[in-house]
């Protein structure tokens, strides 16, 4: 488009077309926020039109600046620890007691808020494929063979027959 002046409006246009097209080529977890400003939902890509024909943008409402200071204020006075495998925000006043009872400083815990494609620990799972769905997943060795009773297969095999 060079030498071309574009209006703000089809710039938007443009940008949300594109935005679209980029979630529609998404396989997994193809959900975007939408906000009118006074609400906010998940919208996947069968939405997403409806969602922009109804006055609704991508993105998230805005916080407030007092928000923004309340969380800047929990999370300066807390700090994660962690004991097996769980993980838990405490404040620095509480950060004694829970020292002195086994818990160390550390975060090595993924909450859905913070990445919903970021799934717990995997080691010692098995993928495996539904060969007509093309969904995978994670399962523990111990279940594998009810899966594989199911019609699952696992990726492995899965890579090995289609190459």
């Amino acid at each position: 488009m060079k030498n071309r002046t574009v209006s703000d409006e089809t710039r938007d246009r443009m940008s949300n077309s594109a935005k679209v097209r980029t979630l529609n080529r998404k396989t997994n977890n193809s959900y975007v926020w939408m906000t009118n400003y006074q609400t906010e939902f998940m919208a996947d890509s069968e939405e997403v039109l409806d969602a922009l024909a109804n006055g609704f943008v991508f993105g998230r409402i805005p916080k407030s600046e007092e928000d923004k200071q309340k969380l800047k204020d929990k999370y300066a006075n807390s700090e994660y620890i962690i004991k097996e495998g769980e993980c838990i925000l405490v404040s620095k006043d509480e950060l004694d007691f829970y020292l002195n009872n086994g818990w160390t400083i550390g975060r090595n815990c993924y909450t859905a808020s913070r990445s919903s494609n970021i799934s717990k620990s995997k080691s010692g799972s098995v993928k495996i494929i539904n060969p007509e769905t093309l969904k995978s997943k994670y399962v523990k060795p111990e279940t594998l063979d009810q899966w594989l009773s199911q019609g699952f297969i696992r990726s492995t095999d899965f890579k090995k027959n289609t190459l």
